[in-house]
């Protein structure tokens, strides 16, 4: 398969890399780079020595089979419709926009089996794979209500580059809600649908960005259940949890300890499912996109449609609307 990457920055290149170490394994014939930054492509070429397009319209000439968008957030729906068009199979990472509008299009334009996907390396990490399963066997029974956040210092997730000039700086395509959507895809893999959003943002430190650094989300969920999601660019110790509350047990996963808890109410116990041993996060990125080829390879199903990471999108507009009305937002299809 021919492969076009488009984007060189630190997702793109991260995507790149993983490439080119497992090319074997993805039977991948060719790689290819688009990168409009001059300075981008030099250093790329010299690092990974592949191909370089300067254009998407040249890169997409090529006729990839599959194209990766690691765009900044504001251009991922562009791309993604111009690769449609040709016909390639697209992984977008997240989120697939910055905006609901257009997304409609880009999906109603999907020819048959070609594949859409929106990157979810959360879903490919030990302990957030064993929350499903869990969930699945029923292991904390109703689940009552659920807590996440999802928070980091917005200066040293991209050390090597100016935080404020970041995309996650920009009002339009950045923002903490946008960045760390995947925390919300979580909630949406284990509980479904929301029925209603509330939320209050702000830009509430002293961060040189134009975009919300924290916000916290309720969201009351068509299942029952009650969810809270906080996610900020401040906090210095980076973080993720998850804290699922059922009517039998608990279950809370704590991203810097690398292991889950489940508590069983009968027994009154806790149960530890640690994550595999030397566990490198990056091997959630290569599953991904392991995944993904295998789709569309065997034209198999894929671990999140794209209506999914759509009504992803919607979630923020509607958090992004309480928060500037002061109103829950009830969200229809």
């Amino acid at each position: 398969m021919n492969v076009l990457v488009v984007g060189a920055g630190s997702i793109g290149t991260r995507h790149l890399s993983n490439l080119i170490n497992n090319k074997k394994k993805l039977l991948i014939a060719s790689i290819a780079v688009c990168e409009t930054s001059a300075d981008k492509r030099a250093i790329t070429e010299k690092q990974f020595k592949v191909p370089m397009h300067s254009t998407l319209s040249r890169a997409l000439s090529e006729k990839p089979r599959i194209v990766i968008v690691a765009t900044p957030s504001a251009s991922h729906l562009n791309v993604a419709t111009r690769a449609a068009e040709t016909g390639a199979h697209i992984f977008v990472e997240k989120p697939l926009s910055h905006q609901t509008s257009g997304v409609s299009r880009l999906i109603s334009s999907l020819k048959k089996n070609q594949k859409l996907m929106v990157g979810c390396n959360m879903r490919f990490q030990p302990s957030v794979k064993s929350i499903k399963q869990l969930i699945e066997k029923n292991r904390i029974g109703k689940i009552i209500a659920a807590r996440a956040q999802s928070g980091h210092y917005l200066p040293d997730w991209r050390p090597q580059s100016d935080y404020s000039k970041s995309y996650s700086a920009q009002k339009n395509g950045g923002g903490a809600l946008l960045d760390c959507i995947q925390i919300f895809d979580c909630f949406r893999w284990f509980l479904g649908e929301a029925k209603a959003i509330s939320c209050f943002l702000k830009k509430g430190s002293s961060l040189k960005i134009k975009s919300e650094d924290v916000a916290q989300v309720l969201i009351d969920f068509k299942s029952g259940t009650l969810g809270a999601v906080h996610v900020d660019y401040v906090q210095r110790y980076q973080e993720k949890t998850l804290h699922l509350i059922g009517e039998n047990g608990t279950l809370l996963w704590q991203w810097s300890l690398k292991k889950l808890m489940l508590f069983d109410g009968e027994k009154k116990l806790w149960q530890e499912y640690p994550e595999p041993k030397g566990y490198d996060f990056n091997q959630s990125y290569v599953e991904e996109i392991q995944h993904f080829f295998d789709s569309v390879r065997l034209n198999t199903p894929l671990i999140q449609k794209p209506e999914v990471a759509w009504d992803l999108l919607r979630w923020i507009d509607a958090a992004k609307t309480s928060s500037r009305t002061g109103k829950s937002v009830v969200l229809q299809k």
